[in-house]
């Protein structure tokens, strides 16, 4: 099996290299340290697997793209952990992603060889999602997201002015609770299903981002983010593409389907000057409603914020029957 390693740093290399050996022995391992090089090297070789280092290339998603077609696994290492060069990674075709600080923490090892011993499998589903008819179920799936935005009238701007919070005053924000589950969590030890929430967290965190919003803090399975009074739209919007991101992270890294339940409310808020914490009843209510409803995955979100809606928005949610802490609330199920 031949592996490619492209990475600027000697060093690097050498330790990537040895790792794989202690994995497999025997394994054929090559070096470029530019991408230039290692075009040359995956032109001659066709290497089995691929492992970059983001910062080594000059245009890094182009030269992932190029890895595409024909399909050709890749893993990218990167001294930043940003929501943004793990997303894209993953958006470009990534096998996996892995930050050089959870390198000493044997997060690398456990990616290789999963990587390895997956290559084949790996290499039919990417073909499979290239090539054949999409899912009808992600049809269906996108083709309600794009209607949803479309009687939303999304605003293109996004701009984050809205979030520029100063210690000592009140704000009224829209609180997203964002719940993760994921079955094949289960299967993990701890510092495993760790990586693999925090990889989805950090996906689901970018489209936040994207959007206007802020990730304000983590837990081991959620993030809790806050949106301006005037970006509801946005926020519910930021939901709806949330649950398709699991979608495309499931059958890109062949794992169960996980599901979001994203649960909102607006509500006055005091940023504390002596702590930079927000305080606010609207947390907690948002809070309790995705972690202790019925509900497994969709939207929930208060009265407050449905009656923000257009008409033809709101036909897509439902009034829940039962009152849930003494508030109206109203839902909207995935049927992907």
């Amino acid at each position: 099996m031949d592996i490619l390693i492209v990475d600027s740093d000697v060093g690097a290399r050498n330790v990537y290299a040895g790792i794989l050996s202690s994995i497999f022995p025997g394994l054929n391992i090559r070096h470029a340290e530019n991408a230039e090089s290692g075009r040359s090297l995956i032109q001659n070789v066709s290497p089995d697997l691929i492992i970059l280092d983001f910062f080594s290339l000059d245009q890094p998603f182009l030269f992932m793209q190029e890895l595409t077609a024909p399909v050709r696994p890749f893993i990218v290492i990167a001294r930043s952990d940003e929501e943004r060069v793990i997303v894209e990674s993953l958006k470009n075709g990534a096998l996996d992603f892995v930050a050089k600080k959870n390198i000493k923490l044997g997060y690398l090892k456990q990616v290789l060889a999963r990587a390895l011993l997956e290559v084949p499998r790996w290499q039919h589903m990417q073909r499979a999602l290239n090539e054949g008819p999409k899912y009808a179920q992600y049809e269906k799936f996108n083709g309600d997201l794009q209607r949803f935005v479309l009687e939303m009238d999304t605003v293109q701007e996004r701009g984050r002015a809205g979030l520029d919070l100063i210690p000592g005053r009140s704000y009224k924000l829209i609180f997203q609770y964002c719940s993760v589950r994921s079955p094949s969590a289960i299967i993990m030890d701890d510092e495993a299903k760790q990586n693999h929430m925090n990889l989805m967290l950090d996906r689901l965190g970018a489209i936040v981002s994207a959007h206007g919003g802020m990730v304000w803090t983590r837990k081991t399975n959620a993030n809790i983010c806050i949106f301006a009074e005037e970006d509801a739209q946005n926020a519910f919007i930021s939901a709806i593409e949330g649950q398709t991101a699991l979608i495309d992270l499931s059958s890109r890294m062949y794992i169960e389907r996980p599901t979001a339940l994203y649960a909102m409310d607006t509500g006055q808020v005091v940023y504390t000057k002596e702590h930079g914490e927000l305080i606010s009843e609207a947390i907690n209510l948002t809070a309790h409603m995705a972690e202790k409803s019925s509900f497994e995955r969709g939207i929930l979100l208060t009265d407050a914020l449905f009656q923000k809606l257009s008409k033809r928005a709101q036909k897509y949610f439902f009034r829940v029957e039962k009152q849930f802490e003494g508030h109206l609330i109203h839902s909207f199920e995935y049927t992907a």
